[in-house]
């Protein structure tokens, strides 16, 4: 005797319960969590980050056009071709994405300020 109940009727099934609920607070859960954790690297909107270029550009050729765009250098930042500047986010925003440039935070970086100054005109090339 049929009951009218399909096999793929799951929500009236009670071997089977409804599981979409959980997967939708798991991954606004992972949302939330992914959002939390690349929190750090967002740089500040005036001050002290880093710019990290993602075509292997030259030291020299990064603070060229950072200081064409009102940054200020602080020092070399911890990888090759980048520098730890000051300056306003949204002044760097364009220029970064045209020079396949990251933004990110000086600290979140693994950057510190440091005490001495630069020397600019030896900036490798």
């Amino acid at each position: 005797m049929r009951l009218g109940l399909s096999a793929r009727d799951s929500s009236q099934h009670p071997a089977r319960p409804d599981r979409s609920g959980l997967w939708r607070r798991l991954g606004f859960q992972a949302v939330l969590l992914a959002f939390v954790a690349l929190l750090p690297l967002h740089p500040p909107a005036n001050g002290p980050m880093v710019l990290l270029p993602l075509d292997g550009a030259a030291s020299a050729q990064t603070l060229a056009w950072a200081t064409r765009s009102g940054a200020r250098p602080i020092s070399r930042g911890p990888y090759r071709g980048a520098w730890i500047v000051s300056g306003a986010r949204a002044e760097l925003i364009a220029p970064a994405f045209r020079h396949f440039t990251l933004i990110l935070a000086a600290g979140a970086a693994g950057c510190s300020l440091p005490s001495k100054d630069i020397d600019h005109e030896h900036a490798d090339a």
